[in-house]
């Protein structure tokens, strides 16, 4: 390797070019790369689809040592481990699920320098062990991602993620540091910045519009009836259908079986094996079509993916953009429809009136509602209630007419 491409490849540009196969970047990434590498902290909210993951995977390969990301889901912390190593990086995670013997090993090979990217839950911070070894061996570079969760206001609080700066603390230094998410309204971005105790951090709220999708919603009177019309319609394209309840899915998919169209299914219900063959398989481009809850998708990287459609409404908007985001990340049109009915809201507000702090999951839960119901631009809705400026109609959604 001549010199030229050798400095080139200690690029942001390099890296990309050489680990991820991309010959640019997209708008927003440089920025959030740039001020990592400089030693800023960063708050970066992009959405489904807005390559998030390249924000804190490329100045990690360009930083020495290893970073620690921290996220929430283990099926999340394995499918982007199994992306990573898929392009020749080394990665690993811990989790609750290991034996002590893989659990200490992981630990021992980290140690050791053998990994750029190590996976953890925010739980896994308090364990006296994993303290100890971090002390021993500090990560140079600590990410939050599905930083979302660590706000009450958000749609999926997790009390972990407020003890994330405890363990910063405990390390001999600060290393650099970062949140991402892919949702959050400007109240839950305030207390992202103050729960993670975040300092001084570029705040990069980028690419809610995705004028790629095509945004629907309906109350039809036969849901199972409108949902084959649907899917009959789009079949031999790629996508998802969202159900509420494991339950729902294993409706979906045995409607899909006996009308002869190929479905997989996926839930927390299901074996490990099977999830895991589920999301390769689909992942891969060997399946097509999955009826599942909302763990699905996250961490598979598939750009193809023309339809999501939503079997039933969601409690938050945040959780459906999330899930409707999943769909057009090629840059193509791609439909996204959501069923909707007073027997969702019903459903989704009995189930939060059994937590102990139900107010706010409700109040998450009208938003929702008010988008069902609302009659004018839905793309505008959605913009607004995340903190974007809108000009007018988007003609380009369900209630736009086109």
């Amino acid at each position: 390797m001549d010199n030229a491409m050798e400095k080139r490849e200690q690029t942001p540009a390099g890296v990309l070019q050489r680990w991820f196969g991309y010959g640019a970047f997209r708008t927003g990434q440089e920025g959030i790369i740039g001020a990592i590498l400089a030693g800023r902290e960063v708050l970066a909210i992009l959405p489904t689809g807005g390559g998030k993951s390249v924000c804190f995977q490329v100045p990690a390969l360009l930083l020495p040592g290893y970073t620690l990301v921290i996220s929430p889901l283990i099926s999340l912390m394995q499918d982007q481990v199994a992306n990573l190593r898929a392009r020749g990086i080394a990665a690993a995670h811990v989790d609750s699920l290991m034996g002590r013997y893989t659990y200490h090993k992981a630990l021992y090979d980290a140690g050791q320098r053998q990994f750029k990217f190590l996976y953890t839950s925010p739980e896994r911070l308090q364990n006296r062990d994993f303290q100890h070894f971090a002390r021993r061996n500090p990560p140079c570079f600590v990410v939050v991602d599905e930083a979302h969760c660590v706000s009450q206001w958000g749609h999926d609080f997790r009390p972990g993620y407020l003890r994330i700066p405890e363990f910063l603390d405990l390390l001999p230094a600060r290393p650099r540091y970062a949140g991402f998410t892919a949702t959050a309204t400007p109240h839950v971005r305030q207390d992202m910045i103050r729960h993670l105790a975040l300092r001084n951090p570029l705040v990069q709220v980028h690419g809610f519009d995705r004028p790629n999708l095509f945004l629907a919603k309906r109350h039809p009177g036969n849901r199972d009836r409108a949902l084959l019309d649907e899917v009959e319609r789009l079949e031999g394209r790629c996508g998802i259908i969202y159900c509420a309840t494991h339950r729902a899915v294993e409706h979906v998919t045995d409607l899909l079986h006996r009308r002869g169209l190929s479905a997989a299914r996926y839930h927390a219900g299901l074996s490990v094996a099977e999830r895991r063959d589920t999301g390769q398989r689909f992942a891969a481009g060997d399946i097509d079509m999955v009826a599942a809850t909302s763990a699905f998708g996250m961490g598979i990287d598939r750009g193809d993916v023309s339809f999501v459609l939503h079997y039933n409404m969601p409690a938050s908007l945040e959780e459906y953009y999330q899930e409707a985001g999943r769909a057009g990340r090629n840059g193509e049109e791609a439909r996204c429809l959501l069923f909707y009915s007073e027997e969702d809201r019903a459903v989704n507000a009995r189930l939060l009136r059994s937590q102990p702090r139900p107010e706010h999951g409700l109040r998450l839960l009208d938003s929702m509602w008010r988008y069902c119901r609302w009659d004018g631009c839905l793309r505008n809705f959605l913009l607004q209630y995340f903190g974007e400026e809108t000009a007018g109609p988007c003609g380009h959604c369900g209630n736009c007419g086109s």
